[in-house]
């Protein structure tokens, strides 16, 4: 059974866009994100996912990831988008479900490195948006960075 962070929720629940999106946290744990939001909040004039939607929840998705990767090795950090290219393959016409998996364990390792030494490291993470029949309608490449919080 997944778990989601309570830290990483409170998190979303600060970025008022998620809330008009509709967003729903199906799982955000170290094996993985999974995102959904309703269509009917999310579409464009076609009747499909607003491209920007899908954007929106794929980079929050790997944001989520660093995020969690970088709090279970003890450190808590802010967390950015470097990096972002997008592909959109196939029209989105039902619920958005967006995935995001582990990082490679190579891109871990290269990320906890960085942490440990310089209390700062970059993460590459791909996530991707899927159809109704679970084919992939968008992928996202990103590279996320993790450095100390500014302070207010």
């Amino acid at each position: 059974m997944s778990k989601v962070d309570p830290a990483l929720l409170a998190q979303l629940r600060q970025i008022p866009l998620l809330q008009a999106m509709q967003l729903q946290v199906i799982q955000a744990d170290m094996d993985g994100i999974h995102f959904s939001a309703p269509l009917a909040a999310n579409r464009n004039d076609k009747g499909t996912a607003f491209a920007g939607s899908l954007a929106s929840l794929l980079t929050l998705s790997g944001w989520a990831m660093t995020t969690l990767q970088a709090r279970h090795a003890g450190f808590d950090l802010a967390v950015a988008v470097s990096h972002s290219e997008l592909r959109y393959l196939l029209p989105v016409t039902d619920t958005l479900q967006i995935v995001c998996p582990p990082p490679t364990p190579e891109a871990l390792h290269h990320f906890l490195h960085a942490l440990q030494h310089k209390g700062r490291g970059r993460l590459p993470l791909e996530s991707q948006a899927l159809t109704a029949d679970r084919r992939v309608a968008a992928c996202h490449l990103g590279q996320f960075a993790a450095f100390p919080r500014p302070h207010a």
